[in-house]
């Protein structure tokens, strides 16, 4: 079982300003199910924010060590209000991304069906 994902996230500012690369960290995002919160542990940049907007790579670490010991359920990926700024000094508004991490890591049980025999049935 892997015990890291991965999320990239595309920034591009408004109003003519450039992103600021220099505010890119792993506290841009946060990851959690509602119960457990998934560490961003890493990120890397890709791009050079004039040409070709800066895109973000973030490294989430799976909560349990492992996503097969984790929380299961589905993790909404949300961007911390004013944690990426533009040349301006403006913050990045709160916003939840389109994007989930859902943690399925648990076989279904086994089902039986049961059937009544003739005999059993009700008139």
């Amino acid at each position: 079982s892997q015990s890291t994902a991965t999320v990239s996230v595309t920034y591009t500012a408004n109003d003519g300003a450039t992103v600021n690369s220099g505010s890119f960290g792993t506290g841009n995002i946060t990851v959690s199910n509602g119960n457990t919160q998934a560490a961003v542990t890493a990120f890397s940049v890709a791009g050079d924010g004039v040409s070709t907007p800066y895109t973000v790579t973030y490294t989430i670490a799976a909560p349990g060590g492992i996503w097969a010991n984790s929380s299961q359920g589905t993790y909404a990926i949300n961007v911390v209000a004013g944690s990426v700024t533009d040349s301006n000094g403006n913050g990045i508004a709160a916003t939840t991304l389109s994007a989930q991490l859902i943690v399925d890591t648990i076989a279904p049980a086994r089902g039986y069906a049961a059937s009544r025999s003739a005999a059993s049935r009700a008139p």
